[in-house]
C-alpha cells in the first residue's frame, strides 16, 4: 500500500544567537489593571530607562538616582515605554518617593511619539527625606481609540544635588476588572508521561523522562540563558493574561529562570522574565502576564532558563502549564468576488465564482479605472461542498480587449484586481524554476544570480557545523529492513533538497527530474525549446551552451546516479531510498548549519526504477548535447532495471520515517516497473522492454483518477509518454485514446466546479499537496491538447490556473509573487522569513501544497477543524501539512507554466472551424498502380477527413479517412473519377474539398509530357448563327505527343477522346458540343501521357442565338365558311423544333416544326370554321435554348 503522506517530526525550534533580555519581573496582582511593568524594580531596572549620565542603582529594591544641581527638569527622567491607554479612561498613577534632601518630581503620562508636545497627566510633587506615597487620577484624551504612550518621571530641575529614591510605580484603570487568565492549555506535553518532545534543549543538553517529568542533566556555565529547555510554536493573541505555572526540583541548589517572549526578538521583548529559587524538593510556581498588542497574534516561545550554575546538576520539571485564552483563527477570505488575481489571456477562458447566499442571478460588471466596460448577470451555482459556501459562476470569456488593474463588481462587493494580457503568464515558465536552483544541496547559492536574499554557503559539503554528504554511510540496523546496513560510504553531495527539510529523496527527486525533462522534450517537439535553452534560468551554468533547464535536471540525476550502490556490493546496481538527518531538526535552519550526523537509508525497488525511467529519459534529452553522459544515463538505466528485477520486493515502509526524514512508503511498485519500461522502450527500441510495457497491468487499465498522480503513482507519466512519443507501437492509436478519455473525465468533472478546479476526489476530501494534484491533472489535460489540438483541454488547463491563482474559497494565490494574496511562508528551514526576518520567504514562483482535510500537523488541527476541503489552508510557515513546498510540486508547475506560456493569447483555446490548408490535387496513375491523393486542415479541435467519389451529381462516401487517400492498383474504370476531401470537426458545417480528378493511363512509349496545344471552335463559321452547336478541336501542331485529350467546358469533363502517340507528329481531336443555351462557355484542354498533362490555353465560345429565331406571321384568303391557313416564316435564324399557334391567347394548335435549312424553317397551319369576327393569331417557337414570339397577326371574318 502507497501513502501519499510523509511522517513529518514535531519541530524542535532553537534560537540560535539570538540577544535575550535580562530577566524582568510579571507585574504584581491588583484589582486594578496595572499597565506598568516591574513597578517594583525587584529584578532590575528594566523595561525602565534612564536619561544618559545619571548613575542609579536597584539593589535596595527601589530605583535610587544621583541627581546633579543645577539640571534642568527633562535632563534627568526615569521612564517606560509601551503604556497603551484607551481614549477617554480614567487612569490612576500611584508611586512611593523619598530624597536625600527636599527636592521635586513632576509626573507625565504623554504619548511615546510626541510632536506637539501633549500632555495627559503633568503634576510636580514635593518630596522630603521620609517615604511618602503619591497618588494622581487623570482622564486620557487621546483624540483616538488608543495611543501608544509613555510615563516620565522628571527628577531634574533642583539647586541641592540629591539622591532620589522611587518605588511600588504603578498606573491602573480603577474602573476595569483584572482579567483573570482563560483556561486553555497552550503547551503541548505538560506532563512528560513517557517523551519529551516538543520539549527542545540548547548547548547539547540531554533530556529524560524517565521519572514522569522533564528532567536535564545542565553543565557548568557562565550565564542563566547558556543552557535551555524550550517549547515553541505559542500563538499568543494580544491583549491576553496567561498564567505560566510548573513543580521543579533539582540536585542542587540552583537559580533557574523563565522567559516568554516573540520568537524573532531582535528588540529582546519579553512578556514574562522571571527568576526563582530551586532546591532539591519540588516546589510549585506561577506566574501571570498579559501580553501586549498583537495583530492578530504573537509567535511566541517560552524557554526554561537553567544556565549559570558553577556546578553541573540535574534539574527536572513537571505539570508545566500555560493556560490562557487560545488564539482564534479566522480566515481573512478577501472580497466576496474570487478571480484568477494576476489574469487571463485575451483570447482564453475567463471566470469567476462569487461567494453568496443570493438564489437569483446578481448583474456584474467589469470595470476600469471607475468605468463599466462589460457587464452581465451570474449564475447561481448552489452549494459547492468543496468550499462549504452557496456561489455563483460568472463566465466574461466573450471580453477580449486587453487591460490592467480590472475588477469584477457584484452586490457591492468588488474583486482583487487583475489584467487581461497575452504575457500575464510569461514570467512563470522561468519562475517556476527558481526554487531548483535556491534548494540545491552541495552548492554555494550566488547571491548575484539568485538575488542577494538567496545567497547562502554551500549545505552539506563536510564543513563544520555540517558532517556533510560526501562520505555517507548507512542507517543502523532497523527491524523494518530487516537488520539491512552496509560497510561502505558514498559521496552524495548534490541534488535538491526534497522540501522545506535537508533530506534528499530519490523518488520525490525521480518524478521532479522527469517532468523537468518532459517540459523539454515537450517544448522541443512544439518548436518552443528556445524558451528554455541557454541562458533562460538564473543558474549559474547559463552561456554554457546547454539547455539550461537540462542543466538543472542534470543537478539532480547526477545525485541519483550517486545513490546507486557501486559493483561487488550485495545490492549492486540497487538505489539507496534516500539520504537525510539521523533525526529532525528545527526551524529555521540554513543547510549549512545543519549539525546532525547523516545516513544512506536501504535501497528500495522504487527508487532503482525511478533511477531507471529518469535516466534513460535523460539519455535521449542529452543524446545530442553530451553524448557521452547520455551513455553514462543510458548504462545507469540498465543496470538499475536489471537490479530492479533481481529484486523486486525491496519496499520503503512507513517506519522509515519516524525520526529524521518523510518516509515515502511505497510497497506497490507495478507503476515504477510500467514506466521504466516504458522509457527504456522509448530510449533502446529493445523488445524486452516493449514486452514488459504490454504485459504490465497498468497497460490497459485506467491510470487517470480525478485525484491526480504524484511520487507514489506514475503510471500516467508512462502512459503520456508513450502516447507522446510511441508512434511505431501497434496499439498507439488506443494509448492515445486512454490519454484522451482520462482528460475527457477531468473536463466532465471541471465543468461540475464552480471554482474551475480539475480536482474531484471522490471521497471529497482534498490531500496533502492537492495544489499539485491540481496540476498534474493539468498535465494530463494538456497532453491531450497535444494529441488532438481540441480547445476544450486549452480551456480546461487555463481555467484550472484560474483556482491555483486565488480563485478559491480563500482567495488565496497559491503560488509566490502571483497574485495581491499570494502564498509566502510555506515550510521551510531557509525560507524562513515569519521566524527569522533576515531570512528571505521561498522564491518568486514556488507553489504551496494547497488545503489538505486532514490536516496532520499541530497549527492547522487547532485552527483548522472543522474546514471545508477548500478552505484547509493556512499560510503559516508551521503548518506543514497544508503548507509545504517540495521539488516535484515545483516541477508539476513548470510544466504546466510552460504549456500555458506556449499558448499565447490563448487562441488555442476557442474552437476553429475546418479550413483546408492543402487540398487534393488531380492525379494521373498508370493502370495498376496505385493513386494517392492527400489533403490537410486547420482546425480546433482536429478535424475528421472522410473521402467521396462522385457518382453522377452525388457524392457517395468512399469508407475512408485521414489526411491520404490511396487507391490501389487502379485500372481505367477508375478514369476521370472525381475525389474529394470533406473535413468536419463539430464547429460549423462540414467543409469540402476542390475535386480532384483521377487519371488512368496505359504505358506507352512518351518520353516527356505533351507539347502545348491549341483549341478552336467553329460556332458561327458552321452555320453562321452563334446558335450553341459546334466543334472543339484541340491542335498540336508539333510536339511530343499525347495519348489522350480531356475537354473540360467550365472546369467540368465533357469527354475524353483516346489519341495515337505518333512521336512528334501533329495531332488534332474534335469533339461536337451542342444544344447549349446563350450564354459564355470556357473550354480547356488537356494532352495526357504517361508522362504527365498539358493544360491548354483556354478559349471562349460565345452563344446568343440558341434560340429560336423570331418568325414572320402571314395568312392566305379567308373562305366564306372561315377556313384559311396561318402561315409562319422564320427568315434568318436557329429554327425550333416545336410550335404552338396561340388564338386570341388560346393555344389552337401545336406540333413539332421541322427546318428548311440550318438557318430558315415554315410552318403552315390550317384554321376551319372560324365564326365571323376579329381573331389575333401569335406563334411560339421553342427549341432546348429556349423560346421566341412572333408579332400578332390580326385575322377577320366577315359576316
Amino acid at each position: 500500500m502507497k501513502t501519499r503522506v510523509l511522517a513529518a517530526a514535531a519541530a524542535m525550534i532553537l534560537l540560535g544567537g539570538l540577544a535575550l533580555p535580562a530577566p524582568v519581573a510579571s507585574a504584581a496582582e491588583s484589582p486594578d489593571r496595572d499597565l506598568i511593568v516591574n513597578g517594583a524594580f525587584t529584578t532590575g531596572h528594566e523595561p525602565w530607562w534612564t536619561t544618559d549620565g545619571i548613575p542609579f542603582s536597584t539593589g535596595s529594591g527601589a530605583y535610587c538616582a544621583e541627581v546633579p544641581a543645577g539640571l534642568q527638569q527633562w535632563q534627568a527622567i526615569v521612564g517606560q515605554h509601551g503604556l497603551s491607554l484607551d481614549d477617554g479612561a480614567t487612569y490612576t498613577v500611584t508611586f512611593d518617593a523619598w530624597s536625600s534632601v527636599p527636592t521635586t518630581v513632576r509626573t507625565q503620562v504623554q504619548p511615546t511619539t510626541n510632536p506637539d508636545l501633549v500632555t495627559y497627566l503633568n503634576r510636580t510633587s514635593d518630596l522630603e527625606t521620609e517615604r511618602t506615597t503619591f497618588t494622581s487620577t487623570f482622564t486620557a484624551d487621546l483624540g483616538a481609540s488608543t495611543v501608544a504612550s509613555s510615563i516620565q518621571l522628571r527628577l531634574g530641575g533642583n539647586a541641592a544635588a540629591a539622591t532620589v529614591c522611587i518605588d511600588d510605580i504603578a498606573l491602573t484603570t480603577p474602573e476595569a476588572e483584572a482579567v483573570g487568565p482563560g483556561t486553555d492549555e497552550l503547551l503541548v506535553n505538560t506532563t512528560f508521561d513517557d517523551a519529551s518532545k516538543p520539549w527542545w534543549t540548547s548547548g547539547g543538553t540531554p533530556l529524560s523522562v524517565a521519572t514522569g517529568e522533564l528532567c536535564a542533566d545542565a553543565g557548568a556555565s557562565a550565564n542563566l540563558w547558556s543552557l535551555l529547555i524550550g517549547q515553541n510554536s505559542l500563538y499568543l493573541p494580544g491583549d491576553t493574561t496567561f498564567r505560566l505555572s510548573f513543580d521543579v526540583r533539582a540536585s542542587v541548589a540552583v537559580q533557574n529562570g523563565v522567559q516568554i517572549g516573540p520568537f524573532d526578538n531582535p528588540d529582546t521583548v519579553s512578556y514574562l522574565s522571571q527568576q526563582f529559587s530551586v532546591g532539591t524538593a519540588s516546589t510549585h510556581h506561577s506566574y501571570d502576564f498579559e501580553t501586549p498588542s498583537a495583530d492578530p497574534y504573537a509567535l511566541s516561545q517560552l524557554q526554561l532558563r537553567i544556565g549559570g550554575s558553577t556546578v553541573p546538576y540535574t534539574v527536572c520539571y513537571d505539570n508545566v502549564s500555560l493556560t490562557g485564552t487560545a488564539y482564534d483563527y479566522v480566515a481573512d477570505t478577501g472580497p466576496a468576488v474570487k478571480v484568477n488575481q494576476v489574469g487571463y489571456l485575451p483570447d482564453g477562458p475567463k471566470n469567476a465564482t462569487v461567494v453568496t447566499d443570493a438564489t437569483e442571478p446578481l448583474m456584474w460588471s467589469l470595470d476600469q479605472d471607475g468605468t463599466s466596460v462589460a457587464s452581465g448577470q451570474t449564475v447561481p451555482a448552489g452549494f459547492d461542498d468543496s468550499a462549504g459556501a452557496a456561489v455563483h459562476t460568472i463566465d466574461f470569456s466573450a471580453v477580449t480587449a486587453t487591460g490592467d488593474a480590472l475588477t469584477l463588481r457584484v452586490d457591492g462587493e468588488v474583486s482583487e484586481p487583475f489584467t487581461i494580457g497575452a504575457d500575464v503568464y510569461q514570467s512563470l515558465r522561468t519562475d517556476a524554476l527558481r526554487f531548483f536552483y535556491t534548494n540545491r544541496s552541495g552548492i554555494e547559492i550566488d547571491g548575484d544570480v539568485a538575488g542577494a536574499e538567496y545567497a547562502r554557503a554551500a549545505g552539506h559539503v563536510g564543513v563544520a557545523p555540517n558532517q556533510g554528504d560526501t562520505a555517507v554511510g548507512c542507517q543502523e540496523p532497523k527491524t523494518w529492513t530487516d537488520g539491512w546496513t552496509c560497510d561502505y560510504t558514498l559521496d552524495v553531495s548534490g541534488g535538491w533538497y526534497d522540501a522545506g527539510d535537508h533530506g534528499k529523496y530519490v523518488v520525490n527527486g525521480g518524478i521532479a527530474v522527469a517532468q523537468l525533462l518532459s517540459t523539454w522534450e515537450r517544448a522541443v517537439q512544439v518548436g518552443t525549446q528556445d524558451e528554455l535553452g541557454d541562458s533562460t534560468l538564473a543558474i549559474p551554468e547559463r552561456d554554457n551552451g546547454v539547455p539550461d533547464i537540462l542543466d538543472e535536471a542534470r543537478w539532480e540525476l547526477d545525485f541519483m546516479l550517486a545513490m546507486q550502490v557501486p559493483e561487488g556490493e550485495e545490492l549492486a546496481g540497487m538505489v539507496h531510498h534516500k539520504v537525510q538527518d539521523e533525526t529532525w531538526t528545527g526551524l529555521p535552519l540554513l543547510p549549512s548549519a545543519d549539525p546532525k550526523p547523516r545516513q544512506l537509508h536501504r535501497p528500495s525497488t522504487a527508487a532503482t526504477l525511478n533511477l531507471a525511467a529518469v535516466a534513460a529519459q535523460g539519455s535521449r534529452a542529452f543524446a545530442t548535447i553530451d553524448p557521452d553522459y547520455a551513455a553514462t544515463l543510458r548504462s545507469a538505466a540498465l543496470r538499475a532495471y536489471a537490479a530492479a528485477r533481481t529484486h523486486p520486493d525491496l519496499f520503503a515502509t512507513r517506519e522509515d520515517g519516524v525520526d529524521g526524514g518523510g518516509a515515502y512508503a511505497d510497497d506497490d511498485v507495478t507503476d515504477e516497473l510500467y514506466w521504466a519500461a516504458a522509457e527504456l522502450y522509448l530510449t533502446t527500441g529493445e523488445a524486452t522492454y516493449l514486452s514488459d510495457v504490454e504485459n504490465s497491468p497498468l497497460h490497459t487499465a485506467d491510470v487517470f483518477g480525478p485525484g491526480g498522480f504524484y511520487w507514489g503513482s506514475v503510471a500516467p507519466l508512462a502512459r503520456m509518454q508513450l502516447a507522446r512519443f510511441g508512434d511505431s507501437l501497434e496499439d498507439i492509436d488506443e494509448i492515445r485514446a486512454s490519454v484522451v478519455a482520462g482528460a475527457d473525465d477531468l473536463v466532465a468533472q471541471q465543468a461540475a466546479q464552480p471554482f474551475g478546479q480539475p480536482y474531484a476526489p471522490e471521497d471529497g476530501r482534498y490531500v496533502w499537496g492537492s495544489s499539485s494534484s491540481i496540476l498534474n491533472n493539468q498535465v494530463v489535460l494538456a497532453t491531450a491538447f497535444d494529441l488532438t489540438a481540441a480547445p476544450v483541454y486549452a480551456r480546461a488547463v487555463l481555467e484550472g490556473y484560474d483556482y491555483l491563482l486565488g480563485r478559491n474559497i480563500l482567495g488565496q494565490s497559491y503560488i509566490t509573487g502571483y497574485g495581491e494574496n499570494s502564498a509566502e511562508n510555506q515550510h521551510s528551514r531557509w525560507y524562513a522569513n515569519q521566524l527569522d526576518a533576515s531570512l528571505p520567504h521561498p522564491p518568486v514562483g514556488s507553489v504551496a501544497g494547497g488545503p489538505n482535510s486532514d490536516l496532520q500537523d499541530p497549527v492547522s488541527q487547532a485552527w483548522l477543524t472543522g474546514c471545508a476541503p477548500q478552505a484547509c489552508y493556512v499560510d503559516n510557515i508551521e503548518a506543514w501539512a497544508v503548507n509545504e513546498i517540495t521539488v516535484n510540486w515545483g516541477s508539476a508547475l513548470t510544466w504546466v507554466a510552460s504549456f500555458v506560456a506556449d499558448q499565447g493569447s490563448g487562441e488555442a483555446s476557442v474552437d476553429l472551424a475546418p479550413t483546408f490548408s492543402s487540398e487534393p490535387q488531380d492525379v494521373i496513375v498508370t493502370a495498376g498502380s496505385d493513386a494517392e491523393l492527400t489533403a490537410s486542415v486547420q482546425a480546433r479541435p482536429v478535424a475528421e477527413i472522410t473521402w467521396q467519389q462522385r457518382d453522377g451529381d452525388q457524392w457517395v462516401d468512399l469508407g475512408r479517412t485521414g489526411t491520404t487517400l490511396v487507391l490501389s492498383e487502379v485500372d481505367e474504370t477508375l478514369d476521370g473519377q472525381q475525389v474529394h476531401a470533406v473535413a468536419s470537426n463539430g464547429v460549423g458545417e462540414p467543409v469540402a474539398s476542390r475535386s480532384a480528378t483521377v487519371t488512368v493511363v496505359q504505358p506507352d512509349a512518351a518520353v516527356a509530357p505533351p507539347a502545348q496545344a491549341v483549341l478552336v471552335h467553329d460556332n458561327g463559321w458552321d452555320t453562321g448563327l452563334l446558335d450553341g452547336d459546334f466543334v472543339v478541336t484541340v491542335h498540336l501542331w508539333w510536339g511530343e505527343n499525347a495519348t489522350r485529350f480531356r475537354l473540360f467546358q467550365d472546369g467540368e469533363l465533357l469527354a475524353t477522346v483516346p489519341l495515337t502517340y505518333g512521336g512528334t507528329r501533329p495531332q488534332e481531336a474534335s469533339v461536337t458540343v451542342s444544344g447549349l443555351r446563350d450564354g459564355t462557355y470556357v473550354y480547356t484542354g488537356e494532352l495526357i501521357s504517361s508522362q504527365g498533362v498539358t493544360v491548354t490555353v483556354p478559349t471562349t465560345v460565345s452563344v446568343t442565338q440558341a434560340a429560336p429565331g423570331v418568325p414572320v406571321l402571314s395568312h392566305g384568303s379567308i373562305d366564306r365558311d372561315g377556313s384559311c391557313t396561318v402561315t409562319a416564316n422564320l427568315w434568318w435564324g436557329t429554327p425550333g423544333t416545336s410550335y404552338r399557334l396561340f388564338e386570341d391567347g388560346e393555344v389552337v394548335a401545336e406540333g413539332t416544326a421541322s427546318a428548311l435549312s440550318p438557318t430558315s424553317q415554315r410552318l403552315d397551319v390550317p384554321l376551319t370554321a372560324r365564326a365571323p369576327g376579329s381573331r389575333e393569331y401569335v406563334v411560339e417557337l421553342t427549341n432546348d435554348a429556349g423560346s421566341s414570339r412572333s408579332a400578332p397577326l390580326t385575322v377577320v371574318v366577315e359576316s
